[in-house]
C-alpha cells in the first residue's frame, strides 16, 4: 500500500558500497524503516528496495538509506537513474 511520495534530488552509492543514499523532498505521507522504495521502470514493471534508515530534515527534506544485498545490487539499483524523479514509498514488496 502507498505510504508516501518523494521527489528525489540526489541518488548515490553509500560509503559501504552496499547501500544507496537517496536525498529528496517528502511530498506526502510518512516514511519508516522497514518500508520499501518503489522504482518504476515503466507503468507496469518495477522493483522495490528496502529502506534501512530514514533521516528527516527541515522543510520536508529527507534522507533515505536503501539496503542492498551486495555491491553489485547497489550498482544495479543506482544505474536505474531515478534522481530527479517522483518515487513511491510502500509498506510491502
Amino acid at each position: 500500500m502507498l505510504k508516501a511520495i518523494v521527489e528525489t534530488t540526489k541518488v548515490l552509492i553509500g560509503d559501504d558500497k552496499k547501500t544507496i543514499v537517496v536525498e529528496g523532498n517528502l511530498h506526502e505521507g510518512v516514511i519508516e524503516k522497514g518500508m520499501f522504495l518503489k522504482i518504476a521502470f515503466n507503468p507496469s514493471f518495477g522493483m522495490t528496495v528496502p529502506i534501512v534508515e530514514v533521516e528527516s530534515k527541515p522543510e520536508n527534506r529527507i534522507i533515505i538509506i536503501l539496503g542492498c544485498d551486495d555491491e553489485e545490487e547497489a550498482k544495479w539499483v543506482e544505474a536505474w537513474n531515478f534522481e530527479d524523479e517522483y518515487v513511491e514509498i510502500v509498506d510491502e514488496e
